[in-house]
């Protein structure tokens, strides 16, 4: 998803017709602030919402045709030389 990023693993679940899940985990070795603006513009997130040592999350929910709700969670943890990014999508049915 981010660019510049390698993909660690990709996994998505449906529960039919209730949900879809994405779970996504990326690594990069850009800047901690480039990967978190990045992805609090284009998930359109707020600020962080939580701190783990060297980890921030940040989440949102946003209701889409007044039919479906999706959260959307970027956990972005520093590792040394490199960004561990940590994506959750989940969409559902109200």
């Amino acid at each position: 998803m981010y660019p510049n990023s390698s993909v660690i693993t990709s996994n998505s679940k449906y529960r039919l017709p209730s949900s879809f899940r994405w779970d996504d985990a990326y690594s990069t070795t850009d800047d901690f602030r480039d990967v978190f603006t990045w992805y609090s513009i284009t998930f359109d997130l707020g600020p962080e919402t939580a701190a783990n040592g060297g980890c921030a999350m940040t989440e949102e929910i946003a209701t889409l045709l007044f039919v479906f709700d999706r959260y959307t969670g970027v956990m972005i943890c520093e590792m040394g030389d490199e960004r561990l990014i940590y994506v959750n999508r989940t969409t559902y049915l109200r």
